[in-house]
């Protein structure tokens, strides 16, 4: 007897599995949650802080160049411009992900875009 499942189970198992996709802001944050990190109190507490400071210095970034609650942008153009202020790989992503959990940045109708929501700007303005 094989220890290898038969291969009708390895087809089904193909069938099965999901298609991959590109990356939205909720799947960001999924992935990126604190709780999963098992850090200890104060240096979550304090990657939380810097996560937050760098969401805002995204925010106004982004509404600096133009983005509005009107006008969501591609998830390329947000990356390009948290790029232009030093925000790069796990920085980007915590600071994206702190965003989206405070509802300042939310997934548009249209796949692979991002919009600013009402609370996003004031936030960018101050």
């Amino acid at each position: 007897m094989s220890a290898l499942p038969p291969k009708a189970d390895i087809a089904k198992q193909r069938e099965l599995r999901a298609p991959i996709a590109t990356p939205t802001l909720s799947s960001l944050l999924a992935w990126s949650c604190p709780d999963v990190l098992n850090l200890p109190g104060a240096i979550q507490g304090l990657d939380i802080e810097m996560d937050r400071a760098d969401a805002m210095r995204l925010l106004q970034a982004l509404a600096d160049a133009g983005m509005d609650t009107r006008a969501p942008r591609t998830n390329a153009w947000i990356e390009e411009k948290a790029f232009e202020i030093g925000l790069e790989g796990g920085q980007f992503v915590s600071a994206l992900a702190y965003a989206g959990s405070e509802g300042w940045l939310v997934d548009a109708p249209r796949r692979g875009w991002i919009s600013l929501t009402r609370a996003g700007a004031a936030i960018a303005g101050r």
